[in-house]
């Protein structure tokens, strides 16, 4: 097995290893801050909250796990905002460490 090449970017590290014996390269994404957010996302839903405030996020995702989510619910991408926010819902029914705000309030 060969050394795997990393590269960073501001958000994301890719590493690229090669495996002769399999004449395949893999690819690796991982995002340096996905844990922060999943702890910052752990600490918000800690606080209280009394009713759902106009500005208060529901949920912060981490950015490498956008094209995943897509492919899994391709409505995230339609037009039609029902369509949108019901895709955008199940998604984060399926994902609770993304919610900001507890489950059940969601």
């Amino acid at each position: 097995m060969s050394q795997p090449e990393t590269f960073d970017t501001d958000v994301f590290r890719t590493r690229v290893v090669e495996q002769p014996h399999e004449d395949r390269v893999y690819v690796e994404r991982t995002q340096w801050n996905e844990q922060a957010i999943l702890a910052r996302n752990a600490e918000l839903r800690k606080l209280e909250q009394r009713k759902m405030e106009w500005g208060r996020q529901v949920a912060s995702i981490p950015e490498i796990a956008l094209p995943a989510l897509v492919r899994e619910y391709p409505d995230i991408r339609s037009n039609d905002r029902v369509a949108r926010g019901r895709a955008l819902h199940r998604a984060l029914l399926a994902h609770p460490e993304w919610l900001v705000v507890e489950k059940g309030k969601l």
